[in-house]
């Protein structure tokens, strides 16, 4: 058995057996649950307001208040007459009721009106109740005008749009764009955590070696090159593995627990979107810790560590602050920039992958690129630590380690 595999079969159960790592393992499938089931189940649901939910109703005129009494039947909202609004305010801050609808006596001219909630964000209740007291008015505007408020409301109903994902087959599927949204972020955030977490326990088993003075003497028995790739081979292994677990489980809720439950699965959670996510987690873990098992062999300590790991987690951070702007718009020049430069385009294009597969050909050269990326650090990971793993007793620049992988 070459000394390679032996180091590797060692990180391997070193973090396999690890009881993070099994807690993970457990814990993973339920989040994978959550991602597939919550955005199903909240797309089902038509509203969150809770039923019966007392709403101040201030100003305006008691044929007002009777019109949106009738009006916000079947809404959940029960509109209760207050005549004074510092009366309603305060039974808003008491808890009696959910907010405060403040409407001026000249309703009809008026351009807004108010509505308080202790919150603020009452955004689903202040929309009913906009588009509830919207249609009083302009019914009210039309009858002064000596039209017929039904013919008028006929005459102008709008319709209102689907949104549907148009698949290669023709067909259109109903998308809800939280679900969207919902998904993506959770793919790059478990992406994120998880290329973080082993990257940086990479990091730090090459410092604690360092520190202790143990690599000198494995290093008297292995060369620096098998020490390397054996700590990222095996963790790398681990990482496959607890992400293979995680992917089966994946697919069982897909394939069976969705349609045996009747739960609404979101269109993006396919298997094969699963695979790509598997795909780029893979690569995105051998890229970052070839990185970080450089950086933890050109540091001191642990507080020197976390600063020349930061240019690191900012490109881990970016795509994670653009999922939005991704998922409006996955064809931006910024985005297909970003989808093929290394350090953040394992993240960018599997959220391209999710909302609008690019062609074939773009993901190949994105793949392409990081491949090459991979052996490109992973070289240069091997020049910096057969020099940095024996340096100690100076904090070293980012200028000198890259001068290291250089020589």
């Amino acid at each position: 058995m070459s000394k390679l595999t032996t180091i590797i079969k060692q990180e391997f159960k070193m973090t396999a057996a690890n009881k993070a790592f099994v807690v993970m393992t457990i814990i993973g499938p339920f989040l994978i649950a959550a991602i597939s089931i919550l955005p199903g189940t909240l797309a089902q649901r038509q509203s969150e307001v809770a039923e019966n939910t007392i709403i101040a109703f201030v100003g305006g005129s008691d044929a007002l208040f009777e019109q949106m009494s009738q009006s916000l039947v079947g809404t959940r909202l029960v509109p209760e007459r207050f005549v004074d609004d510092d009366e309603a305010k305060r039974a808003v801050l008491d808890g009696d009721v959910r907010g405060a609808f403040v409407v001026p006596d000249e309703y009809l001219a008026s351009p807004s009106v108010e509505y308080f909630s202790r919150t603020g964000t009452d955004l689903q209740i202040a929309t009913i109740l906009e588009t509830t007291l919207g249609a009083v008015v302009v019914g009210r505007r039309v009858a002064d005008a000596g039209l017929d408020p039904a013919q008028v409301a006929a005459l102008t109903h709008r319709p209102s749009v689907v949104m549907r994902r148009l698949e290669t087959t023709g067909e259109g599927v109903e998308q809800d764009f939280f679900s969207v949204i919902l998904t993506a972020i959770t793919f790059v955030m478990l992406i994120y955590m998880t290329v973080l977490l082993y990257g940086q326990m990479i990091g730090r088993s090459v410092l604690t070696e360092k520190t202790s003075n143990t690599v000198e003497i494995m290093l008297s028995s292995v060369r620096p090159t098998e020490m390397l790739f054996g700590k990222i081979l095996g963790k790398g292994l681990a990482a496959m593995l607890q992400y293979a677990i995680w992917i089966g489980v994946a697919l069982t809720i897909v394939r069976i627990v969705g349609p045996a439950t009747g739960v609404e699965i979101p269109v993006n959670i396919s298997p094969t979107n699963l695979g790509f996510l598997f795909v780029f987690f893979t690569l995105a873990f051998f890229l970052y810790a070839s990185a970080y098992a450089a950086i933890g062999s050109g540091a001191e300590d642990e507080q020197h560590l976390g600063q020349l790991s930061m240019p690191l987690i900012v490109f881990l951070i970016i795509p994670l602050m653009l999922v939005t702007p991704i998922v409006m718009n996955p064809s931006g020049m910024l985005v297909s920039v970003l989808s093929y430069f290394p350090l953040t385009s394992p993240i960018i294009m599997m959220v391209r992958v999710l909302v609008d597969r690019p062609p074939i050909w773009e993901i190949v050269l994105c793949v392409t690129i990081l491949l090459g990326s991979i052996v490109l650090v992973g070289a240069m990971a091997a020049r910096i630590f057969r020099v940095g793993i024996l340096m100690t007793g100076k904090r070293r620049s980012w200028k000198e380690i890259i001068r290291w992988a250089r020589a």
